[in-house]
């Protein structure tokens, strides 16, 4: 996936783009990006259009902990209990 940001747009609405949303990820038209607003002087900060209006390390702790790397699980998960606590075992909280 490749993102093109204008100038103009940068100049009105800076942001740092880290990920499609899970539509773009497949190749479809989606509802836009994951993203940071900059500037931004906090060391968590807001992660702009993810589902879970969280912060940005709260998604990863989402992300990595709860779903073992895979974030689309939580939707459409077809694993068993075993095989999610598989994926999540012995990792440390953070």
């Amino acid at each position: 996936m490749q993102i093109t940001v204008s100038e103009e747009s940068w100049k009105e609405d800076p942001r740092l783009l880290l990920s499609g949303d899970c539509y773009h990820k497949y190749g479809y038209s989606g509802g836009g990006t994951y993203d940071i607003i900059l500037p931004c002087k906090a060391i968590d900060t807001i992660f702009d259009g993810e589902p879970h209006n969280t912060t940005f390390v709260n998604y990863l702790r989402l992300c990595i902990l709860k779903w073992g790397g895979f974030p689309g699980l939580e939707k459409h998960s077809f694993l068993s209990k075993e095989q999610l606590l598989y994926l999540t075992h012995d990792l440390l909280p953070f």
